[in-house]
């Protein structure tokens, strides 16, 4: 079984209680719910990459679509037009 993919907001709040609050990875691993090696593999690739706190600003998150849409909603309007 594949393993799930750890989402940029749990990157981004493992790097900023690593480096900026100072917890120790277990104290991570129970707020965030990632397991300790996870973590540990986070860390190290981050080291890796010499990624710091706060994240440059090229590295966030890119930019929710502005347009959402509500299918119940159409599919509503959509039946009431018939």
């Amino acid at each position: 079984m594949p393993a799930k993919r750890t989402t940029m907001r749990k990157i981004r709040d493992v790097l900023r209680l690593r480096l900026s609050a100072g917890l120790s990875i277990r104290a991570i691993s129970r707020s965030t719910k990632i397991s300790v090696g996870g973590i540990q593999k986070l860390l190290t690739k981050a080291s890796t990459l010499e990624l710091g706190w706060p994240l440059p600003d090229d590295l966030d998150q890119p930019p929710r679509h502005t347009q959402s849409t509500s299918w119940g909603r159409l599919s509503w309007s959509a039946a009431r037009q018939r």
